[in-house]
């Protein structure tokens, strides 16, 4: 069943209603934009029950959506204005309310308050570029060129995490610039102040200072743990260990375990103790950072206003009543309602005149609930015995489109058995005494009305419910009931006046009926009344009795015509068609969000439609209440209007400052208007109504990035530029790779053989990325047969070798390849894993067979061990996998934080067979970090910097050294393949694979393999360098020799 939410109506102003509560801005001075709700300012303003009265209207965002906060420090347990991000632009908010913005077309993704200590303000940036501002509204000061991924405050500076690394900002400085920090690798770093800090590298390897960074304690060292994040708090580092468990916590004290605290009041709840009928008040959990509850969403779209100057509203399929806080659309606390014994059913408030009550659906029919200022005891106030549809009109009125029950609502009605009681009961301790006292006898179920009879009960102003009935063509035609101060309307499709051998109106009810061919109305439609059960607003107020006695509602226009701008009503519907549409229902339609216009209706049927502003495009309604928005043009933004009178007048108000107008594409959602405000769509609410007129529009010549200050005054790290393979072909080369045209088959006749298909044609090379066909399967009396065509890796001029496995577990060919580096000694450095399904095998073993891998990620590389058995490094599931002939399991499982600052992870061999390492390689600044590895202590040795690719050379071998390291990495290189006078054949920037040795701080490529995509076919480039150099270009066709040359990539700055 549903929750009810109500909100005490004291509202925000100062003793005698006057003045206004001021908003700072976080880190001091005054905000520096305007406010943003029909013109308020940056005030805080009142709650959703006295917003309206007051003339005030907010923007609120809602858990829907995510908002972007401040990345240094955390929440507080009390609401207060918070700066955030959302959607790119600059916001102050309270609890998802908007209170003020800064216009500005930079589009920011993250930013981060800066201490005193280390010059104060905000540091913010976008995805290419870093400002400064004092205020975090106010204007944007370029200060470099960078991608930054987080910052946080350091010992002596701003420590910026980038693609390139993580740098220092000393904004204290004259000249501020950015300094590389001394620790190689490091993924994240905070500090508390100039002593206490903490720091972890990509491999989850930390260490924290005391003192300010003259000495360095290990945390794997010293007590054994990864650490996988860090975050800020309130006055401490939270260092989360990879394995899980309690996180430790730099503190004024030093580091310490976080102590498991129970307390009393968190382990006891009041009813515990008491019967689990009786539901008592739960605290909620606050925080400065939580967004408008999605409660509010479905609260402005369905709620009311209390008598007593609160906010009642519905948590649909939640049995919970829910506080609303004065200062704002958040609960405080929450109560249960009952439910029956199905499980309960779905729940809407509604505000009878002064009463505030509660429909709902249940298993039998439906129910009415009577609330209090108690809310923990309502009442029971009438049942219905089938289902049907509630309709609410104004001044109270209310009604049931269904039978009301032949005796006094009682517990029977919700529970299996009860003993009667008069009306109203009271639920909350005595629903279940009364259903075990006697068991009645089960009733029989309803007999469907017949299709020419409706029926009705109708609520007057004392509370009592009374039936009303339809019969005849009326009640065939039935569009709704519109209940009233005076009864009862019935909106039926018909014609003008009482029609001809229509039965007399019955007592109570007056039939108005609609001709639903009427040119009158504009080609417009009435919303249909679809499954009750499945709206987020299933009480239906777009319909009412005006003072007058008319009926005023709402219907959907088409799209905007030039005779509807001239006020010329459309009568495109020949006479004939009208007649014949008289005899069914009236034009209905689902769309909702369009270009709904108000409607009278007078007591004859007669039809007029109330004008829109003009240019309007889509409508937000429910009952008197709406927001309208025109399309946006290049010319001017896109124009918003409330209307309070149901259609017949709009105000033009402040749009918001995020978002637009738009039913959500969820048919079922929140979408629609009420006392309270409008939903506007996923995430977006406005609170109130009235308020100033919109601010002046902008000029057309007015720049929106005017708050953008000054040019970037900070140099961009250096960044890696791809280098250049260029390989020329020899004389004939072309006509080697190129195939000749086909000849036509004879007349009659069929061309010689079978084409091969892709997978046959395609070799299977370590430049063969991603996963994709690969070999044949056939299938034998032996099992099946997988083979392919293998190239060996690195080792160009060489014929392809085909690779056969009987016997293979496979159901299809589909795989990826790994490099292998073999243990010195081996007659080729670099060897082939091929994995098909959850099956792999070394390419070069003298009798191939498949053994099981398992269901593995993203395999960067495998290293061969003594014994035959495998070291694979799958760098998507972080871990390293042992692989023999009985299988593979985890040896080690990383902690790789690497990822998320754009580096790769990868394997490496030292040369004189001593062991194994893991390589990092930032892809944007191609530095190499490289740590030991340790597989029977499962560790991962300190980071240190073993060269850049962009000193990457290829003329001579690397003399070898103890340490030296040989390793595959993949990088971006421009590849170029010439014909031998110089021409240029094929050119493309692709990620090409490299067998690089690092020694002494050199870097010595070793050999290269990269296809070139083409449109017919790919070309596939191999290169080995040193004193046995050697290339050359293969396509589907054959070879040729080539003369490759590798141009290493450059370190410069950004342009």
């Amino acid at each position: 069943m549903a929750g009810v939410t109500v909100g005490a109506g004291c509202g925000g102003a100062a003793p005698g209603g006057k003045g206004r509560a001021q908003v700072e801005e976080p880190g001091g001075g005054k905000p520096g934009t305007r406010g943003v709700g029909s013109g308020v300012g940056p005030g805080v303003g009142p709650g959703v029950g006295s917003a309206m009265r007051r003339g005030v209207a907010h923007y609120v965002l809602t858990e829907r959506v995510g908002a972007i906060f401040d990345t240094r420090g955390g929440s507080a347990a009390l609401r207060r204005p918070e700066p955030a991000l959302y959607e790119g632009k600059r916001f102050l908010l309270k609890g998802g309310m908007i209170l003020a913005t800064a216009p500005s077309s930079v589009s920011l993704s993250g930013f981060s308050s800066v201490p005193e200590r280390l010059g104060g303000g905000y540091l913010l940036w976008s995805r290419e570029q870093v400002y400064r501002a004092t205020t975090f509204l106010g204007p944007l000061s370029p200060i470099a060129s960078v991608s930054v991924h987080g910052a946080q405050p350091w010992l002596d500076g701003m420590l910026l995490t980038t693609s390139s690394g993580s740098f220092l900002l000393d904004l204290r400085a004259p000249e501020p610039a950015l300094r590389p920090l001394r620790w190689p690798g490091t993924a994240q770093g905070i500090a508390l102040d100039t002593q206490r800090a903490a720091r972890v590298d990509v491999l989850g390897r930390a260490a924290v200072t005391l003192d300010g960074g003259a000495t360095w304690r290990d945390l794997l060292a010293t007590k054994g743990v990864m650490i996988r994040a860090l975050t800020p708090g309130d006055g401490l580092v939270v260092l989360h260990p990879a394995k899980g468990g309690h996180p430790l916590l730099l503190t004024a004290e030093g580091l310490v375990d976080e102590r498991k605290e129970v307390a009393l009041s968190r382990s006891f709840r009041p009813d515990q103790r008491l019967d689990a009928s009786v539901l008592l008040p739960a605290p909620l959990v606050v925080s400065s950072r939580s967004l408008a509850p999605e409660l509010v969403q479905r609260a402005v779209a369905t709620g009311g206003v209390l008598p007593w100057g609160g906010a009642l509203a519905t948590a649909v399929d939640e049995a919970r009543v829910s506080l609303l806080s004065a200062a704002g659309p958040w609960p405080l606390q929450e109560v249960g309602l009952p439910q029956n014994e199905s499980g309960g059913g779905r729940c809407q408030a509604v505000i009878a005149g002064e009463v505030p009550l509660v429909a709902c659906f249940i298993e039998k029919g439906g129910m009415v609930l009577r609330l209090t200022r108690a809310l923990g005891e309502p009442s029971l106030e009438a049942t219905f015995p089938e289902r049907g549809r509630f309709f609410a009109g104004q001044e109270g009125a209310f009604a049931y489109a269904g039978r009301c029950s032949p005796s006094s609502p009682s517990a029977a009605d919700l529970f299996a058995a009860s003993a009667p009681s008069p009306s109203p009961v009271p639920l909350m301790h005595s629903l279940r005494q009364l259903a075990v006292d006697e068991t009645p006898e089960p009733e029989e179920p309803p007999v469907p009305p017949p299709a020419d009879e409706a029926r009705v009960c109708v609520r007057d102003a004392e509370g009592r419910w009374s039936e009303r009935q339809l019969v005849g063509d009326d009640a065939r035609r039935l569009y709704r009931w519109i209940p009233g101060p005076s009864g009862v309307t019935a909106l039926v499709a018909g014609g003008e006046g009482k029609r001809e051998g229509a039965a007399p109106a019955p007592v109570g009810v007056r039939v108005v009926r609609v001709r639903a061919g009427d040119p009158a109305l504009k080609g417009g439609q009435f919303l249909a009344l679809g499954e009750p059960e499945l709206a987020e607003r299933f009480v239906e107020s777009d319909f009412w009795e005006d003072e007058d006695r008319s009926i005023r509602g709402w219907i959907e226009l088409p799209e905007d015509s030039a005779e509807e701008r001239d006020g010329e009503a459309r009568d495109d519907v020949a006479e004939e068609e009208r007649e014949s549409a008289e005899v069914q229902g009236l034009p209905e339609t689902t769309t909702r969000g369009g270009r709904a216009a108000g409607v009278r209706i007078d007591a004859s049927g007669r039809v007029t439609v109330l004008s829109l502003p003009k240019g309007v495009t889509s409508v937000v309604h429910g009952g008197r209440f709406a927001l309208a928005r025109t399309e946006e043009t290049e010319e001017a933004k896109a124009a918003y209007f409330e209307s309070t009178d149901g259609g017949a007048s709009w105000q033009p108000i402040e749009g918001p400052p995020v978002g637009r107008l738009e039913a959500p594409s969820d048919t079922s959602g929140a979408f629609g208007c009420s006392t309270l405000g409008c939903s506007l769509s996923d995430g977006l609410v406005r609170v109130g109504w009235g308020g100033a007129a919109p601010a002046a529009p902008t000029p057309p010549d007015a720049r929106e990035d005017d708050a953008v200050e000054g040019a970037p005054g900070v140099a961009a790290p250096a960044q890696l530029r791809p280098g250049v393979l260029s390989c020329r072909l020899e004389k004939d080369g072309v006509s080697r790779l190129v195939p000749p045209t086909p000849a036509a088959p004879p007349t009659g006749g069929k061309a010689g053989g079978r084409a091969p298909s892709s997978a046959e044609g395609s070799l299977v090379s370590l430049a063969s990325s991603g996963s994709r066909p690969m070999g044949t399967l056939e299938a034998g009396s032996a099992g099946a047969r997988w083979s392919a065509e293998i190239l060996q890796p690195f080792a160009p001029g060489g014929r392809p070798r085909r690779l056969t496995v009987r016997g293979a577990p496979m159901s299809r060919s589909w795989g990826s390849v790994a490099p292998i580096l073999m243990p010195p000694g081996s007659p080729e450095a670099v060897d082939m894993l091929l994995m098909v399904e959850r099956h792999a095998t070394r390419a070069g073993e003298r009798s191939p067979s498949f053994s099981l891998l398992g269901s593995v990620g993203h395999v960067a590389a495998a290293a061969l061990l003594a014994g035959e058995r495998l070291l694979v490094l799958d760098t998507l599931k972080d871990g390293l996998l042992l692989s023999g002939p009985d299988g593979a399991r985890v040896a080690l499982g990383l902690t790789w934080l690497g990822a998320r600052l754009g580096a790769r992870l990868t394997l490496a061999a030292r040369r004189d067979g001593q062991g194994l390492a893991l390589v990092s390689h930032a892809t944007s600044s191609g530095e190499l970090l490289a740590g030991g590895l340790d597989v029977g202590r499962a560790e991962v040795g300190p980071l240190a910097v073993i060269g850049q690719l962009g000193s990457l050379e290829e003329s001579e071998p690397c003399q070898v050294t103890p340490g030296s390291l040989r390793f595959v990495v993949e990088s971006p290189v421009v590849l170029r393949i010439s014909t031998a006078d110089g021409a240029v054949l094929r050119e493309a920037e692709r990620d090409a694979v490299m067998l690089v040795t690092s020694s002494g701080g050199r870097l010595c490529a070793e050999g290269v393999e990269a296809r070139v995509p083409g449109a017919d076919e790919d070309l596939l480039i191999r290169a080995r360098f040193g004193p046995r150099a050697a290339g050359e270009v293969r396509s589907g066709r054959g070879s040729a020799y080539a003369r490759c040359t590798l141009d290493p990539g450059r370190v410069s700055a950004q342009p």
